[in-house]
């Protein structure tokens, strides 16, 4: 059963750009690791989740209401492991129909952070997991939201299938920039020996006399031009 849908949304930040999101669609059960460098909406988006941030254009769709653990800085008489586990705690034993937790294993030590990955492996919820804690990404999730270069992007696995993902497609790229580098330099030694010849033709046989060079001078100089604008062509062409 879908429990969260999002469509085409864009959302802006100081009159500029922060991310889109193309489709994102999440079902009773799933466990989704939102990840991403510092700044690039994360958080923003459980925001635009909850309805606490309505500044943005696009459909959202969220089914249940959402249980929403923030991100908790100490306090006076709380560090923020003890506050996060409190929140934690009450969250989940409100038993949601939707969580989002937004770095929660952040302060925890070892024990906690190990507590929490048993207490989220078993929730039946639909649970969407903001973190950069790999370990935990790993233990729980079974998809990815990747934010990345102002776009939020679904990945069927965790963090470390995501990773896998990413590591081939940056494969792939590298190689075909390295063939269209190889295709672009083929392409320049072949315009310089067209161009070259096209001097060659210019100049005429070394054997012509006058009489004959200046009667297929106009000739030549067509010929050599076309043989010049094909060549631009094809690197221009190779360029696109």
């Amino acid at each position: 059963m879908t429990m969260i849908n999002l469509k085409n949304i864009q959302k802006d930040m100081a009159g500029r750009p922060l991310f889109t999101i193309d489709r994102l669609v999440a079902n009773a059960g799933d466990k989704i690791g939102v990840v991403g460098r510092n700044g690039a909406g994360k958080s923003t988006l459980a925001h635009l989740l909850t309805g606490t941030d309505r500044d943005y254009t696009g459909q959202i769709m969220v089914d249940e209401p959402v249980s929403y653990v923030a991100q908790i800085a100490p306090t006076f008489d709380q560090s923020g492991g003890q506050a996060m586990l409190t929140r934690i705690r009450q969250a989940l034993s409100a038993r949601p129909t939707i969580l989002i937790l937004d770095e929660p294993s952040s302060n925890l030590d070892k024990t906690h952070q190990q507590w929490l990955i048993n207490q989220l492996q078993r929730f039946r919820g639909l649970l969407l997991l903001i973190s950069h804690d790999r370990q935990l990404l790993n233990a729980v999730t079974t998809q990815t939201w990747a934010a990345e270069h102002q776009k939020f992007t679904a990945y069927a696995g965790n963090y470390a299938y995501y990773q896998t993902v990413k590591a081939q497609q940056l494969a792939t790229q590298e190689a075909a920039y390295q063939r269209q580098n190889t295709h672009q330099r083929e392409l320049l030694a072949a315009q310089r020996q067209r161009n070259e010849k096209a001097q060659r033709i210019r100049k005429g046989n070394r054997r012509m006399s006058q009489v004959e060079r200046a009667k297929t001078k106009a000739t030549r100089e067509a010929t050599a031009a076309k043989m010049e604008r094909t060549a631009k062509r094809m690197v221009a062409r190779g360029q696109r």
